[in-house]
């Protein structure tokens, strides 16, 4: 069946919303080991795995859709290894959130992290071997749930950390930091109501909030939405980081500038008692 414009239109959409939040990933990285002494930057590298490991699953998303334009079916292992990306590229976010609330519980993440994916594994089995037919839509309501408990409280406390560090910047007088961390900030909040959007099905909201209503109000699908977010994400995060490393800098210049003229001080003073000496000896 030959693909009409509205399926290459989506299939670019999701294309696009992988690459930039791929792309935030790469950067942010760079950008972290560029500036590795600074603490705010090193806390940085879990929205960079965030980034990578989303992205990814927005392109195996766009790989799902592939049947509809060439009639080949994927395996449903794909189904399954798409919603344990998203889940996993959400527990990301969450380290994030626990690196800045909690970080003298560091020790622990890998901990929490493991029996996560454990409880996760654990719920795939059963579900495989209890339901022996699953029901139309758990495609769609394991997606909502995700989003629902996952993504949008890890978008949320992300806002409301970088939220504070804009208010910390602010009172040092830094605009581009502060500018850095409320554009971060204000589309990490876009970015969990977008998360609210999510696909048809019975779960919650989702019968009376979902794709398709968003579509018939707005005229293009919430994906759009999203790559517009993780743009601005990732441009808000790149100005705080590079904000933070001219500020190191500067701190940099002014203490190796104290430091020259305590040198020049102490050999002004050595000059003087030299003279001193001098005008002793003479008398």
């Amino acid at each position: 069946m030959p693909a009409s414009f509205s399926d290459f239109s989506n299939f670019l959409i999701f294309f696009v919303y992988g690459l930039a939040f791929f792309s935030m990933g790469l950067v942010l990285m760079i950008e972290a080991g560029r500036a590795a002494h600074i603490a705010e930057a090193q806390g940085l590298r879990p929205l960079a795995v965030f980034g990578f490991i989303h992205g990814i699953h927005e392109w195996i998303e766009m790989a799902l859709m592939q049947p509809a334009w060439f009639g080949t079916p994927l395996p449903d292992d794909v189904v399954w290894l798409r919603l344990g990306i998203l889940a996993v590229s959400f527990l990301t976010l969450q380290i994030y959130i626990l690196r800045i609330f909690l970080p003298g519980m560091q020790k622990y993440w890998g901990v929490l992290l493991a029996g996560l994916a454990v409880l996760f594994i654990l719920l795939a089995i059963g579900l495989g071997t209890t339901w022996q037919e699953l029901p139309p839509d758990w495609v769609a309501s394991a997606d909502a749930a995700i989003r629902y408990f996952l993504a949008i409280p890890g978008a949320l406390a992300a806002s409301i950390v970088m939220q504070r560090l804009a208010r910390q910047a602010a009172t040092k007088g830094n605009r581009r930091l502060t500018l850095g961390w409320n554009l971060a900030a204000y589309s990490f909040a876009g970015y969990a109501f977008s998360q609210s959007v999510v696909r048809p099905s019975n779960f919650l909201l989702a019968e009376v909030w979902n794709t398709s209503v968003f579509f018939n109000l707005f005229g293009f699908p919430i994906q759009g939405l999203r790559a517009a977010l993780a743009v601005l994400i990732t441009v808000g995060l790149i100005l705080a980081v590079q904000a933070m490393e001219a500020e190191r800098q500067e701190e940099l210049v002014a203490a190796q500038k104290a430091r020259l003229e305590a040198l020049e001080q102490m050999q002004n003073e050595a000059r003087a008692r030299v003279a001193m000496h001098k005008n002793l000896l003479r008398y």
